[in-house]
């Protein structure tokens, strides 16, 4: 190898170590990995199941979201976020309504009819039994939820995108 293709070779590594540095650094400041601790959303992320959030991004009706549980706000979960502040949530025979219209999705117990509030969200489990969600703890404010979940890693099974 002759001093020219040396230096070649040394210049494209710096730049794919720079690279490489840079991605890792813009990946722990945007996006956070984090664990599926309940069997809230199975079948779709089981126990331990890990996860990719991408933090401080805003969310709508059908993401799926870490949120600090609350009321210690101390573990994280994840749940579904099926209405925003302003929209009107009920369940009328077992049927989840946003807002008038029928979500189609079934199995819900919740007896009052909620408005949610300005920067707010109502998040429901997708395994809606004995699991706590927003019919449990009422609505989450925005400073709760970390972000959309933006792919997940079952091991074996491979990846998923929400």
């Amino acid at each position: 190898m002759n001093e020219k293709t040396g230096r070649k070779i040394a210049i494209v590594l710096a730049i794919l170590c720079g690279f490489g540095l840079v991605t890792m650094w813009a990946f722990q400041y945007f996006v956070r990995t984090y664990s599926v601790i309940d069997r809230a959303m199975e079948p779709a992320l089981p126990i331990g199941t890990v996860v990719w959030v991408r933090r401080g991004r805003e969310v709508g009706r059908g993401a799926v979201v870490a949120m600090r549980k609350p009321p210690q706000h101390v573990q994280i979960v994840i749940r579904r976020v099926v209405a925003r502040g302003g929209d009107r949530v009920e369940v009328r025979d077992g049927h989840l309504f946003v807002n008038g219209i029928d979500r189609g999705e079934s199995g819900m117990d919740y007896d009052a009819p909620t408005w949610v509030p300005k920067d707010h969200y109502f998040v429901a489990c997708d395994d809606r039994t004995n699991m706590a969600d927003s019919r449990t703890w009422s609505v989450v404010s925005r400073e709760q939820v970390i972000g959309p979940v933006i792919s997940a890693f079952y091991g074996a099974r491979g990846f998923f995108n929400p």
